[in-house]
Parts: structure tokens; sequence; C-alpha cells
């Protein structure tokens, strides 16, 4: 009798542990996908002050391209990357007379699978994601070369006019492209190709006096080229994005043919190495070449192309993307009793963080997208050895 209901006790604590291990598991799983912080959010018509000590407020048509902003009680914080994912949708305005949305609801937007209701149109997916892992965050230079990696990707390189407001505001127009399909005042196509709306620039100075709304292309038809330039770099991009390109987040990695060496007259010939760029997002690189000891050979190789000429006037960093191989004298291979060649690149990169907030009060606020870029290394390396029957004969 007594083992009966020890036994019972025993059946008992065990269905409670694993419902307590259930209940675990799927607050954990909530908590990962679902965060319970609140944040306030405001629009301003005005950005932050820039170097000039002016601040400045755009429009295309007679509408506003807002900034938004954050509160920390009654200080507004303008370096957060937020993004509205549609235009024109509901933001409640407060009785002091801002515009102010508090949210309580926040999802990672790049797990799609965590989100009850997905804020955009899932054919459009991809697209969004793709703009939101390439926009430059003004305040969050982690690499250093962000914009100019991106004006660059873009192709514009000579004369460059566009201010950080000007690229923010494009950002924002890209991802509006996509969400206001059916309002021509966001979505404009001219003959088959995505086309920048005009856009309207006023300029508040800091003596206070504010300037009318002009047309940029009367301000700078050079600056408004920029913007379209890179507002199509972004639509035409994003139009190609899939899952998968998405998902490729390291930006460099070494080609896996295998180096060999050969003899050539008095040189060593290495190679062939080749550094993939698998995307085409910022980074910064380092390229270590060294002996199978570590002893770093700088000073000892010379650069050839593909086609093993001697190249004088790039780096290895410059040549990424390309073929080429090492040449180094017979005599140092021996000087320095060289038996083989390590080859290491490592950098720094930038993942995004991507986080859709929402409310669980009021169905139809306007859903926002915060961007945070978040710091992460690389490395990657491949080693030659020479062969024993060729250092013997030398």
């Amino acid at each position: 009798m007594i083992e009966r209901i020890l036994s019972m006790k025993k059946s008992k604590l065990t269905i409670l542990a694993v419902l307590c291990f259930i209940c675990a598991m799927a607050i954990s799983i909530f908590a990962t996908n679902v965060k319970a912080t609140t944040m306030e959010f405001g629009l301003q018509e005005y950005r932050k002050t820039g170097e000039d000590g002016n601040q400045y407020a755009y429009k295309i048509s007679n509408k506003n391209i807002w900034k938004l902003i954050t509160y920390n009680g009654q200080t507004l914080d303008y370096d957060k990357a937020i993004y509205s994912l549609k235009a024109e949708q509901t933001f409640n305005k407060s009785s002091q007379g801002a515009y102010r949305q508090e949210y309580d609801v926040s999802y990672n937007l790049k797990d799609k699978t965590s989100i009850p209701t997905l804020p955009i149109a899932e054919e459009d997916y991809n697209s969004i994601i793709w703009i939101l892992n390439h926009t430059y965050i003004q305040s969050n230079e982690i690499t250093e070369n962000e914009k100019e990696t991106l004006l660059k990707n873009a192709q514009i390189t000579d004369n460059v006019v566009l201010t950080d407001d000007d690229i923010d505001v494009v950002q924002q127009l890209a991802i509006w492209y996509f969400t206001n399909k059916d309002n021509a005042t966001y979505h404009l196509d001219i003959n088959g190709e995505s086309s920048l709306p005009e856009v309207l620039e006023a300029k508040k100075e800091s003596s206070g006096i504010i300037e009318d709304y002009k047309n940029i292309k009367d301000k700078s038809q050079n600056r408004f080229n920029q913007m379209e330039t890179l507002f199509k770099y972004f639509i035409n991009n994003a139009k190609l994005a899939t899952e998968e390109i998405n998902n490729i987040e390291v930006p460099l990695s070494l080609d896996k043919t295998q180096p060999t060496e050969e003899i050539v007259e008095d040189n060593y010939i290495i190679g062939p190495y080749k550094i993939n760029k698998d995307t085409d997002l910022p980074y910064a690189l380092n390229v270590k070449i060294t002996d199978r000891n570590g002893n770093d050979l700088t000073n000892k190789y010379t650069l050839l192309d593909e086609n093993k000429t001697d190249i004088t006037d790039k780096t290895i960093e410059d040549l990424v993307g390309q073929t080429f191989y090492l040449k180094i004298p017979v005599q140092a291979i021996t000087e320095n009793s060289i038996d083989g060649i390590k080859f290491k690149i490592e950098g720094r990169y930038n993942t995004t963080k991507v986080t859709y907030w929402t409310s669980s009060k009021e169905s139809d606020v306007q859903p926002v997208v915060e961007i945070e870029k978040e710091p992460q290394i690389f490395s990657d390396e491949n080693e030659v050895i020479f062969k024993l029957e060729e250092q013997n004969s030398l």
C-alpha cells in the first residue's frame, strides 16, 4: 500500500516537472521572439541639427517625409535608425501637439516565422530585408567606410554632394516604394523603371528663420540626380533579393581552389589565390602572408595577376574578387628555410539587427522598424606546403 502511494506521488511529481519544463520552454521561445519593452516613438518635421547649424525637412508632393525619433521623457533622440514600413498610416497625436505613439510589442523582422501577422506583403519581404540590411546609419560607422561603400556600390564616386539626411530620405522612400504600391506618390515608375519622385526641402536656421520648401532640382540638379541614382540602386537590387542572398552575412571568403607552387626560372610562383566577395556590404580587411612558422613575408613576395604578370600598382586588398599569384625568389626561400606559405584573411563587418515594433493596444498603428548594426569578425586561411623533392633539389 505504501509503495503504491509513493508511486502515485512520484508520477504526479514527474507530470509536474514535465509541465514546468514545457512552460519554461514556451516562455523562452516567447522571450526570444517578442520583447515586452515599451518604446515611445515620435515624428519630427525637421531633422537633427547638422554641422552647418541648420535643420532640414523634406516632402514629396505635399506629403512630409517624417523623421522618426524616440523620446526620453521630453528629450528627443534623433540618433536611432528608425523607419516606417507604410506611408501615411496612423500615428497618434498627443495633447501636447506632438505626434507620439507608444509601442509595447516587438519582433525580430528577420525571423518572419515568429511574427503572427507580417507587417508587409509576403512578396515584398525579401526586398524590404535587403534594403534594411544595406541602409547607412549615420551614428554607427563601425567599419568606418559604410557611407563610402554604399555610394561606391551605387556608382556615385565623383563630386559627391549628397548629405546624410539625403541618404536617410532615399532609404525611407525605397521602403515605401514597395509598401505603398497602390500610390504613385511613393511608387513611381516611368517607362517601366523606378523613378524618384520630386523631393522638396526646407531649411530651419539656428536663428529660427525657416525657409519655404523648394524643389531640390532647383537647388542642385546634380544633388537630385545622385539621390535618384541611389534610389534606383536600392530598388533594382531589392527586386532581385532572395532569402538566400539575404542570409549571406560574411562579406569575404577565400576561394576553395587549393593553391600550389611551381618554380619558374629563379622564382617560386604560388597560387592561384582569390578572395571572394560574397556580399556588397562594407568590411575592413587585413591580409597576413607568413611562412609556416608565422614569420611575416610582406617584403619578400611580388603580386602577379591571373596571367602571372607582375602587378606594380595594387595591393591584395585591391584584388578582392580577382585571381592572383605570389612570386618569391628561390634565394629568399632557401635563405629563410621556408617550407610553405600561410595565407590568412581577417577583418570586421556588421550584421544588421531589425526590430519590428507594434502595439498590443491598437491594431492600426504605423509599423515601425529599428535598425542596429552589430560588429562581427571573420577569418579564413589556407596553407601551401612545398614539395620535399623540390626543397632537396635547391
